[in-house]
């Protein structure tokens, strides 16, 4: 067998194995919808999906909010970490924290999808649903302890589903 045979077989070989790569990854890639603000607005908040923390300044048109800044948010990117994973708290022009104008639940898609596992995912989820369960039942876990979960629980289960179906996760 001549040298040049054997290594015409080995390279379309490398060659047909590295094409078939190349799919796999397109395929798995393109199914991955692209990162970038997304709102859903619910009756009683707002979820709003960015691809880093500096997304919900940016959402707002904020360089501060409930004891976080933009700079802040910066700087530990560039540190190489994510400054918010979750959050839900009240709208940023709520002075009055009487939820006039609707709260919000953030979620980092881009800490989501490089740091946790699928288990992580619903917990971080339901750790931010539970804020916001309390603030919409006004902080009253003496009379609505039960109420406060399963309304959480459900607002939990409806996200982490919104967010496979919309393929954030």
């Amino acid at each position: 067998m001549r040298k040049e045979s054997i290594f015409e077989g080995v390279f379309l070989t490398i060659f047909i194995s590295s094409v078939l790569v190349l799919l796999v990854l397109m395929v798995y890639y393109s199914r991955k919808k692209s990162i970038k603000v997304k709102a859903y607005h619910f009756e009683k908040y707002d979820l709003i999906i960015g691809k880093d923390a500096t997304e919900i300044f940016n959402y707002y048109n904020v360089t501060e909010m409930h004891g976080l800044s933009l700079d802040g948010a910066i700087s530990r990117i560039v540190e190489g970490g994510t400054y918010i994973d979750g959050l839900s708290n009240y709208h940023p022009m709520d002075k009055e924290l009487d939820m006039k104008l609707k709260p919000f639940l953030f979620l980092n898609i881009g800490a989501i999808n490089n740091d946790y596992t699928s288990d992580e995912i619903h917990t971080l989820i339901m750790h931010e649903t539970m804020h916001m369960s309390v603030k919409q039942h006004h902080y009253q876990w003496d009379t609505q302890e039960e109420e406060i979960i399963t309304w959480a629980e459900e607002q939990a289960n409806m996200i982490f589903k919104l967010l496979k179906k919309d393929r954030y996760i």
